[in-house]
């Protein structure tokens, strides 16, 4: 499978498509997550973008603004860490795409960022829910969606709207194509042929049920929040 995925150069536990298309098609997370973009309305121009835990920076190509810039300790980024941003940049929409998951103390660095934002500045996060467990370079956390609200609102933000990315389906079919792949690697090899045109089925139909959404059952979440003002803050604490 080698000339489809490879292991991820900072993180062993990560596996990397080697093209987009293939990676849309085969990484139901991933097409989740463009799907969900859209409904937030992030596909319109922002203005300053910080991109916290960038990555590869995937999020740039797919964004529309005026100033791109990123945080990541483990790859080429602007900063290192939210201690390098020089005090009084100010930030009008923050990303964090699959990352708070990675992180000992969230509260904290959700008050952090909320210290280089304007009140009604945006930011977007995206969690797994139903999803194996790996390391970037550890995993840490699963929310659901209150879960997630509250994390939000303890740091000073509003939830504006939340959404839960796929459903059973594409939960049972996410499992399972991961599980073909560490079997198309092993000894299991046989059975993974034979349970391939199977799984191939199941992959067409979480793909075109992927917009029907469940309560309970699903891949992942994104949210879109606004940090709120002194005023609010005084109100929520109260």
């Amino acid at each position: 499978m080698n000339w489809v995925i490879r292991r991820s150069s900072s993180f062993p536990d990560l596996h990397e498509f080697k093209n987009r298309t293939i990676r849309v098609f085969l990484d139901l997370q991933f097409r989740s997550i463009l799907q969900a973009e859209v409904v937030l309305g992030l596909k319109t121009p922002q203005g300053r973008v910080l991109d916290f835990g960038a990555g590869s920076q995937d999020f740039k190509k797919r964004m529309l603004c005026r100033e791109y810039l990123s945080v990541d300790p483990h790859f080429l980024s602007t900063w290192r860490s939210l201690e390098d941003i020089p005090e009084g940049q100010r930030f009008d929409l923050v990303a964090a795409v699959e990352v708070f998951e990675h992180l000992k103390d969230p509260v904290k660095i959700l008050k952090d960022l909320a210290q280089h934002q304007e009140p009604g500045s945006k930011i977007y996060v995206t969690t797994p829910f139903l999803a194996r467990e790996h390391g970037a370079p550890e995993d840490f956390h699963r929310w659901t969606a209150e879960g997630l609200k509250e994390l939000l609102a303890g740091a000073g933000y509003r939830v504006e709207k939340i959404v839960k990315r796929g459903n059973g389906i594409s939960v049972v079919s996410s499992y399972l194509n991961f599980s073909l792949f560490r079997m198309l690697n092993s000894r299991y090899f046989v059975f993974a042929l034979l349970l391939a045109p199977v799984a191939f089925v199941l992959l067409l139909v979480a793909h075109w049920t992927l917009q029907r959404k469940s309560s309970s059952f699903y891949l992942g979440l994104s949210v879109l929040a606004s940090k709120k003002g002194d005023f609010e803050n005084s109100i929520h604490k109260d």
